[in-house]
């Protein structure tokens, strides 16, 4: 999983627990010794909760890989209350693993993964709060077509350049292909984003040398093969247009952008986009999204709202996301009082990973928020031996939380040697250089007995997608140590 991260190339928050879709990546055994030994700090004492009975109960993890299949062998710790490991074991053939705890214990899944010899990563995923007779799953429900499955290629024969033009790009939902206008085609490698749908609808646009959108053309019912060509011999300039009405901005907002989610036969084509903006705390600041008319279904604007001075002291980031009909021309935002409250600092210390704790602070009530996540993420570069290029470790800690917890949240004890090659704790090399703290609100969510059971991360992967409702809204703000990719 990924923790929240900023690009700073785009401007643009991104949000991700994992590189794709889902939420659950790197399913091979991590390792470690099925012991039932460990400590670790104070979390919560449930004997002060009124509310909780102090008696055991079973709970189950059930862990899903992508395209819903149990996912087999994969590490899980249950700690109790304190935080000290209870039971620690890996899934079994169905994806699940079980164990009898207190309320307000937690379960956490440990995952590692090398996508070659430059690139690995550690992830660390934990549920805090969890309750006696909880069924947790983590990852996707979806069984239907496998995201993967190979279903063709696409060429596209560029028979018409565009004016002004300094690459193109094609797009059937989130895969796509860039060129610059030295190549007269472009070839789409269709394999992981169309949902298993054939035909496919593709749109392909020209953007100047600053990526820019110029132009664009659609390439509806286009079926795949495993060589399909068609061609452009035209292009549009009719765009249609957005805009997102910004007032009263707070004086420590400075800055804005936008980005839009086109849904198309349930597919997210991410086209929409808006230039960032510096935002004005008296007036009206207006930021124009523009996106192909007639090609969504539905759209789902989303604002970016940066605290401090983009882009080099970001310490705070609030996101607003509605979901909405294709035809809508228009959305005022009132910056004081439609985003959730300011997270003004989030901070993680460690005593040897026995007795980790994040601590935050808002700038406001959040407790009737969906769900709260924390998130910290080190990284190490080992040189290179012999002219082998360096390799990039990783190690991302995530977590959720209810929404009223109160700051600070001890963290559950994780042993050493808990992931594969006893790659935890990460090495004093390896520098923290992310550790954000968020809420979400989500209008569609159910409770936090509901969240923390059905993939929260999920919720906080993906909030807004095609199958939520018109008038959708998602609420997200986060602040800390905020990473850039």
């Amino acid at each position: 999983m990924r923790g929240w991260t900023v690009s700073a190339a785009a401007g643009a928050f991104a949000l991700a627990l994992v590189s794709g879709c889902s939420p659950v990546t790197g399913l091979n055994d991590a390792g470690g010794d099925d012991d039932d030994d460990g400590d670790g700090g104070q979390v919560i004492d449930a004997s002060t909760d009124p509310d909780a009975a102090w008696v055991r109960g079973t709970v189950t993890v059930e862990v899903r890989r992508p395209g819903g299949g149990p996912a087999f062998g994969v590490r899980v710790l249950f700690n109790e209350p304190d935080g000290s490991v209870a039971s620690s074991q890996t899934t079994n053939v169905a994806g699940r693993a079980s164990f009898d705890l207190f309320p307000h214990s937690s379960i956490t899944i440990l995952t590692s993964e090398t996508f070659d010899a430059s690139f690995q990563r550690h992830n660390i995923n934990t549920v805090l709060g969890v309750m006696p007779n909880d069924f947790i799953v983590i990852g996707s429900r979806d069984d239907g077509a496998d995201s993967g499955t190979y279903m063709g290629d696409l060429r596209v024969d560029i028979r018409t350049a565009f004016p002004s033009a300094g690459q193109y790009e094609l797009r059937v939902g989130c895969e796509g292909f860039g060129a610059n206008t030295g190549t007269n085609d472009l070839q789409l490698f269709q394999s992981s984003c169309n949902g298993g749908l054939t035909p496919v609808d593709a749109i392909a646009t020209a953007r100047d040398s600053e990526s820019t959108p110029l132009a664009f053309q659609t390439l509806l019912g286009v079926t795949l093969s495993s060589a399909t060509y068609t061609q452009i011999n035209s292009w549009r300039t009719d765009w249609a247009r957005l805009t997102l009405r910004l007032t009263n901005s707070p004086d420590d907002m400075q800055f804005a952008t936008a980005e839009m989610p086109v849904w198309r036969r349930g597919l997210d084509y991410s086209l929409g986009e808006g230039p960032g903006v510096n935002l004005t705390p008296d007036g009206t600041t207006p930021i124009d999204i523009l996106f192909p008319p007639g090609f969504a279904e539905r759209i789902a604007p989303q604002l970016l709202a940066f605290w401090g001075s983009f882009p080099d002291d970001i310490d705070g980031l609030s996101t607003y996301q509605r979901q909405s009909a294709a035809s809508g021309t228009e959305l005022t935002i009132d910056l004081s009082s439609d985003l959730l409250p300011r997270v003004t600092s989030a901070d993680f210390a460690q005593n040897g990973f026995d007795g980790a704790r994040m601590s935050w602070d808002v700038d406001g009530d959040v407790s009737g928020a969906s769900a709260g996540a924390g998130s910290v993420q080190w990284t190490q570069i080992k040189p290179g031996i012999g002219g082998n290029p360096d390799t990039e470790i990783t190690w991302e800690w995530f977590f959720i939380f209810a929404p009223d917890l109160e700051s600070p949240a001890e963290l559950p004890n994780i042993p050493a040697g808990s992931l594969a090659d006893g790659a935890w704790p990460p090495p004093t090399e390896a520098a923290i250089n992310s550790s954000v703290v968020g809420f979400v609100d989500a209008t569609f969510a159910g409770d936090w007995d509901d969240i923390r059971q059905n993939d929260g991360f999920e919720l906080l992967d993906n909030p807004v997608d095609a199958d939520t409702p018109t008038g959708s809204e998602v609420r997200l703000t986060i602040g800390g140590l905020i990473g850039f990719n």
